[in-house]
């Protein structure tokens, strides 16, 4: 995979805690810390610091039964629950103090289409540079995906899209 590209293949063993790290600090991570920067953002740097600090007995309570059980995947794997709760509960925060993130429909066609690829990824397992190439494929399969489940719509890719100027009438 990845690892083999930059490094050797030696490196490959790792490739299943990473999938799990990716999405650990990928996904969980980069949202619960949004999350925390909008509550900053609206004063409520407390509660931010509260919860970001609650998560840190739940990390080691889990660290402490799941890495004797699974060593490193067990850590990822805590890894991966703890920023999941945090994300969560700063998700929650957000919700009720600040302003509703999105509706449970719109957060079960998000889990979707994340499970979807996920899938996609799991049954393309490629090696070397074909790797990219999977890369790409999963990124066009997922924005087709997220439009497909109207998670975007027209009006949140108009930002990207070219502008359509008017000509004046002939005449």
């Amino acid at each position: 995979g990845f690892l083999e590209i930059l490094f050797s293949g030696s490196y490959g063993e790792a490739r299943d805690l990473l999938r799990l790290l990716i999405y650990a600090q990928g996904l969980f991570f980069t949202i619960l810390v949004t999350e925390c920067a909008i509550l900053i953002g609206c004063g409520l740097a407390g509660l931010a610091g509260a919860i970001t600090l609650a998560l840190l007995p739940v990390a080691l309570v889990l660290n402490f039964v799941l890495v004797p059980a699974y060593g490193a995947t067990g850590a990822a794997l805590a890894s991966v629950s703890a920023n999941a709760l945090g994300a969560l509960a700063a998700g929650l925060a957000v919700s009720r103090r600040v302003a509703p993130i999105m509706s449970l429909g719109m957060l079960a066609r998000a889990v979707i289409a994340t499970i979807l690829v996920t899938a996609g990824a799991a049954v393309l397992r490629v090696e070397g540079l074909l790797l990219v190439v999977e890369m790409a494929v999963l990124l066009i399969a997922y924005t087709g995906i997220v439009v497909a489940l109207r998670l975007v719509g027209r009006e949140d890719v108009k930002i990207f899209l070219p502008a359509r100027t008017s000509r004046p009438p002939d005449v």
